[in-house]
């Protein structure tokens, strides 16, 4: 029977059905199917949050069992980042806690362990923003900065969001241009339709009026080139930029040359 589910499961891959191919290797039921089934996921996680799959990566994450989960600082990230969508900051920090002890366990020189610390230090960052404490969420902004720059576009973004609260908008333009650079760079859209969308605002209230427009026509050029027949939705921020920026006298680029 074992094997008759691995053949399934093999099936299901190749044909782009991973939640059913993941399911059947967990009915597999041995240790390495488990493993098989956990990498599956782990190999998906960055992708599908780059993406904005967040009910997709939940929907995989439910195919393995919980306790299995729990034991890989990879996936216990996964759900960590799910809790912080969801704004289950209680949680969360047990969660963050938890792969933070997981990965001491791993070895220093390992690629993947630093790379997860990065992503534990963003979400620890997250976490002090939400108690108010801006200074302490700028250090793990900082430390995150340290371990991997795998995770750069997702520390840029929140690190210039910091900045703003603070008050220190040269340092918000600077991290929030970079964010939308690093971002870009990834393919990580959701990055950068926020790091522009905030970029913007940030422009237009000191009055730099003609590099706002150009932030937000930035904007709506990304979110349409990746998309085929279609625009990122959060480019809808853009055309509120751009809308915005038209009582302040700005000669703004035709409808419709922007919103094709």
């Amino acid at each position: 029977m074992a094997e008759l589910h691995r053949c399934a499961a093999e099936w299901y891959q190749a044909h782009g059905a991973t939640r059913e191919a993941l399911t059947h290797l967990v009915s597999a039921g041995e240790s390495r199917d488990i493993d098989a089934a956990c990498s599956t996921v782990e190999r998906s996680v960055r992708t599908l949050l780059k993406q904005g799959e967040v009910a997709t990566l939940r929907d995989l994450l439910t195919c393995l069992p919980p306790e299995v989960v729990r034991r890989r600082p990879r996936l216990v990230l996964a759900e960590a980042w799910l809790l912080l969508l969801n704004r289950q900051y209680q949680s969360l920090a047990q969660y963050v806690g938890h792969a933070e002890r997981l990965l001491e366990a791993m070895a220093a020189d390992d690629s993947a362990r630093t790379d997860l610390l990065g992503e534990a230090a963003i979400l620890r960052g997250y976490l002090c923003m939400v108690r108010g404490d801006v200074r302490a969420a700028i250090a793990c902004y900082h430390e995150a900065l340290a371990y991997s720059d795998v995770v750069r576009a997702n520390v840029l973004l929140p690190l210039g969001g910091a900045y703003r609260t603070t008050g220190h908008d040269a340092a918000a333009i600077e991290a929030l241009t970079a964010a939308a650079d690093a971002g870009e760079a990834s393919d990580n859209l959701l990055v950068v339709a926020y790091a522009l969308a905030e970029l913007g605002y940030v422009q237009h209230a000191h009055g730099h009026l003609q590099a706002a427009a150009a932030t937000y026509e930035r904007l709506v050029r990304v979110s349409t080139a990746r998309i085929p027949n279609g625009s990122l939705p959060l480019a809808a921020l853009a055309h509120v930029g751009l809308g915005a920026l038209h009582p302040s006298g700005m000669i703004l680029t035709p409808p419709s040359a922007i919103s094709r």
